[in-house]
C-alpha cells in the first residue's frame, strides 16, 4: 500500500500529488510498462488509470495511457518522516508508522518536537488526561500530543524526523492515546466517542470528533461509554502537573476572571481564573 504521511513525499520536489484524490481507490506498483529496470508504473482504479508527472506541471496527474518519460517511478528508501504541523497553533498529534529517533546528530528532540502521551486521571471531581513528556526515541503505532518547537520546513510545513531501527514500546496502561495508520471510518457508537485535540473558537483543547472518519498518522483519544469525558489535558513536569491548564472553556456554568481580577463573559487568549483555576488559553 501507499500511504502518504503529510505532506513528506517528494515529486521533483515540488509536485502536491493531487492525483490519489478523488475516485482512485487503489493503487498497485507494477513492472514499466516499458520494461525499463528499476523502474515501476503506478496505476490507479481511476479512469485514466496511469500516475502521471510531466514536470513542467505544478501537480502530478493521472493519464489514460502510458507514456515513458512520465510513467516511470522509482522507489527509494525513507530515512526521514515527516510530522505535519501547524505552528500557528504549535500542537498536533502523530501516530508514527515507523519508530523515530529523539537524538540524533542533526538535532536535539526537544529542539524541535516534544513528543507526550496521556492517561486520564481524577483531580477532585474532575477526570483530566495527564501528559507526560516522552525521552528518547519515539516508538512506531503510538499515540502522542505533539508539542512544536522549531526547525518546520516551510515549503512542506513538517518536522522531519530521521527513523529509527528501534523504540521502547509504551503499554495501553501508561498510554491511553490511540491512532490509526490509514484514513477509516471512526469507531461506532457501542464501542466508545472519539475526542481528538482540535482548535476550535480560538481554544486548544479536547473536543468530541464530528467526522465520519479518522484521519491516517493522527492520534486520538477513545472514552468508554458510561465514562466521565476528560476536561482538556493538563501536562505532568517530573511527577508534578502544572497547575495551567487547557481544557474546553466558555461553558455555560463556569465563571471567568481575567488576571486584574474583572469577571468576563468569554475567555479569549491567554490567562485566566476559571472556577478558581489559572488556566492558559492558546
Amino acid at each position: 500500500k501507499l500511504l502518504n504521511c503529510g505532506n513528506g513525499y517528494f515529486i521533483t520536489n515540488t509536485h502536491d500529488a493531487s492525483a490519489l484524490k478523488a475516485n482512485a481507490n487503489t493503487i498497485t506498483f507494477n513492472a514499466s510498462e516499458s520494461s525499463s529496470l528499476g523502474y515501476y508504473t503506478i496505476k490507479t482504479s481511476y479512469s485514466s488509470p496511469y500516475i502521471y508527472d510531466d514536470v513542467n506541471e505544478t501537480e502530478v496527474d493521472r493519464n489514460s495511457s502510458y507514456d515513458a518519460n512520465y510513467c516511470d517511478w522509482t522507489i527509494e528508501e525513507v530515512t526521514y518522516l515527516p510530522v505535519p504541523i501547524n505552528t500557528t497553533v504549535g500542537f498536533g498529534t502523530l501516530y508514527s508508522p515507523v519508530d523515530l529517533k529523539g537524538d540524533c546528530g542533526d538535532y536535539a528532540q526537544d529542539e524541535r518536537l516534544e513528543f507526550y502521551y496521556g492517561k486520564k486521571q481524577t483531580f477532585g471531581d474532575k477526570d483530566k488526561l495527564v501528559l507526560t513528556k516522552l525521552t528518547g526515541d519515539i516508538p512506531a503505532e503510538t499515540g502522542f500530543i505533539v508539542k512544536y518547537k522549531g526547525g518546520v520546513d516551510k515549503a512542506t510545513g513538517c518536522v522531519f524526523m530521521k527513523i529509527a531501527d528501534s523504540a521502547p514500546k509504551l503499554t495501553e496502561e501508561t498510554n491511553q492515546l490511540k491512532g490509526t495508520l490509514e484514513t477509516v471510518a471512526k469507531p461506532a457508537p457501542a464501542d466508545g466517542t472519539v475526542y481528538t485535540l482540535q482548535y476550535l473558537n480560538n481554544t486548544l483543547g479536547l473536543y468530541k470528533y464530528t467526522a465520519t472518519n479518522l484521519k491516517a498518522g493522527k492520534a486520538y483519544y477513545l472514552l468508554a461509554n458510561g465514562a466521565a469525558a476528560p476536561m482538556g489535558f493538563v501536562f505532568d513536569f517530573e511527577g508534578q502537573t502544572t497547575g495551567v491548564e487547557s481544557i474546553e472553556v466558555n461553558a455555560d456554568n463556569q465563571v471567568i476572571y481575567d488576571l486584574s481580577g474583572r469577571r468576563v463573559a468569554k475567555a479569549g487568549k491567554g490567562l485566566y481564573i476559571i472556577n478558581g483555576k489559572k488556566v492558559l488559553v492558546k
